[in-house]
This record gives C-alpha cells, sequence and structure tokens, in this order.
C-alpha cells in the first residue's frame, strides 16, 4: 500500500493529477534550470504562473534574481495529491503532519517532502514537493 493511501484515509481526500496535463511555474531565480529543485507551486495556465514571477523579494537560499519567465512543465506519470482546496482539508493536511492547522506554506512543503507525499492541489495551483519526479520539461510555451 502506498503511503499516501495510508494516510490518506485520515489525512484527506485526495484527487490524481494525470499525465499529460501541463503545468506552469514562475520565477525570477537566475540560472539555466528547467525545473525547480525543491518543492515549488505550478499554475494550471501561463497566465496565473505569470502573476506568481515577482511574489518572492528574497531569491531561493543560494541563488539570485534574473530575468522573469515561466517555465511549461508536462506531468509524466499520475500523481496522486492532496485535495486541500477547501479550508477544512488544507486544516487536516496540516495538522496530520505537522500537529498545527496553519504553518507557513514552506514549513508544510518540506515536510510533505520528507513524509514523501507528492504534494497538494489547490484552486488554481499545484504544490510538488519533488517535481523532478513528475515533470519533464517542455521546450515551448503554448
Amino acid at each position: 500500500m502506498k503511503l499516501l493511501e495510508i494516510i490518506g484515509q485520515w489525512l484527506s481526500p485526495t484527487k490524481i493529477l494525470p499525465a499529460g496535463t501541463l503545468l506552469y511555474h514562475g520565477t525570477k531565480t537566475a540560472g539555466d534550470f528547467t525545473l525547480p529543485d525543491g518543492p515549488a507551486w505550478f499554475a494550471f495556465s501561463y497566465g496565473e504562473a505569470e502573476k506568481w514571477i515577482n511574489w518572492s523579494s528574497t531569491p531561493p537560499s543560494g541563488r539570485t534574481f534574473g530575468e522573469p519567465r515561466v517555465i511549461v512543465a508536462c506531468v509524466v506519470k499520475p500523481v496522486e495529491l492532496a485535495d486541500t482546496r477547501s479550508l477544512r482539508n488544507w486544516q487536516q493536511f496540516c495538522q496530520t503532519l505537522l500537529g498545527d492547522p496553519e504553518p507557513g506554506i514552506g514549513v508544510i512543503a518540506q515536510a510533505a517532502k520528507k513524509a514523501r507525499i507528492p504534494g497538494w492541489l489547490g484552486n488554481t495551483e499545484v504544490m510538488l514537493a519533488r517535481p523532478k519526479m513528475y515533470l519533464r520539461p517542455v521546450t515551448s510555451p503554448e
């Protein structure tokens, strides 16, 4: 039985993100990386990802800012995600993982990664704890 199946019984409902789904990650972090190394948000539309390019006032540790861009990626295998689209499900997810119904996003993302939980589904985006396990970059945008 998969870990997410075990904890899913008391964690929160889950949804499958099907293979072939295109996802978009807005960033202004410098470098020629094609996918984020660690936990990262991915939007369901290019336009939504563009809105998030400038959300951070500091670059990730060890990185600098560069040219704004949107990374386009394709889901290569189905991903089972915690469905946290309701406040109740979000709080249940956080409480189960950390014993805190309202931790910071970075804290819960690292806890999900450590617990080998692929991520969670939001209303307009997906958090993937290990993007490189489920995505491949798409070289040309829409």
